[in-house]
């Protein structure tokens, strides 16, 4: 059976902390494709970048985190989350990637249901959530729910910048670090950001 990995974000911009999750994620799970679930109007973050540029800069980001194929950048809109994995991934054996702050974010607003769907690969993002408040609302689960709920925590990405905290550097000139060096030349030729 082959794996999909599923990462889902505005990725606004796609940045080396995206890039150094996935390069942890596939050296502890390797899969066999990635889907990036790319939010085409998400309506928290009205300000996002075009979705056809913020698609090209993650497929640039992507190639720079090194996996041995290219990402396939689909558009995520709201509605089901299930719709979205059985559109993109029927029958794969599913690894979602996710920041720890969307994790507890699903579990607090009650949605156990997509928690056996898939195999959960959680970044830290101490500026978010912290391990602790990860671990207790994760041990916090009903018995039934915890015991079909896979996940395992990567390291925490050396950047763990916000994307939206990251735009104002770029904008200041100070993206280097931040981003990778092609993914700063395509900002700077389609005068981004």
């Amino acid at each position: 059976m082959s794996s999909t990995a599923i990462y889902t974000g505005t990725f606004d911009p796609f940045h080396t902390g995206h890039a150094q999750t996935l390069r942890e994620a596939y050296r502890a799970h390797p899969f066999d494709r990635l889907v990036v679930g790319l939010h085409y109007n998400n309506p928290d973050k009205p300000e996002a970048t075009d979705f056809s540029h913020r698609a090209n800069i993650v497929k640039i980001g992507v190639r720079a985190a090194g996996l041995p194929f290219e990402a396939e950048v689909q558009p995520l809109y709201h509605g089901p989350f299930e719709n979205f994995l059985q559109k993109h991934a029927p029958g794969d054996k599913l690894i979602r990637i996710v920041g720890s702050d969307t994790i507890v974010t699903t579990i607090k607003d009650g949605h156990l249901s997509r928690l056996p769907l898939c195999h959960y690969l959680i970044t830290v993002r101490p500026q978010l959530t912290n391990r602790e408040e990860l671990e207790s609302v994760i041990n916090g689960l009903p018995d039934r729910i915890k015991a079909s709920f896979s996940f395992e925590i990567l390291p925490t990405p050396a950047s763990t910048a916000e994307a939206r905290k990251i735009r104002p550097n770029i904008q200041a000139g100070y993206a280097k670090g931040l981003l990778t060096p092609d993914v700063i030349k395509y900002i700077e030729e389609h005068s981004l950001y």
